[in-house]
């Protein structure tokens, strides 16, 4: 079961990667060039977070250590989250304050 849940984590992280990379192509993606920044970065680490589940099944590292790694990629990547959903409203903010002066 624990191998299920490690591999559906993986494949999330992996989904998120390629929505963010192809978002970040698109019109709104490049107004909003560091929400998709911080986002990708989120969205890796919490690929790795997955990842490191399997490092003791392959003997590269203890059950411990891959523990704390897997705790630890997954904390910064919401911490990531969080603030990425945080500063993209700000950056739009900032966007129409520009569009605004533009008008006028």
């Amino acid at each position: 079961m624990e191998l299920v849940i490690n591999i559906a984590g993986l494949i999330t992280g992996l989904t998120f990667i390629f929505l963010n990379l192809k978002a970040s192509k698109t019109l709104i993606g490049s107004f909003f060039k560091n929400y998709y920044r911080s986002m990708m970065t989120a969205s890796i680490l919490f690929s790795l977070g997955w990842v490191t589940e399997f490092l003791p099944e392959l003997n590269l590292t203890s059950l411990e250590i891959s523990e704390v790694l897997h705790h630890s990629f997954l904390l910064v990547a919401g911490i990531l989250f969080v603030i990425s959903s945080l500063y993209m409203p700000k950056e739009a903010a900032k966007l129409m304050k520009l569009e605004e002066k533009v008008q006028q």
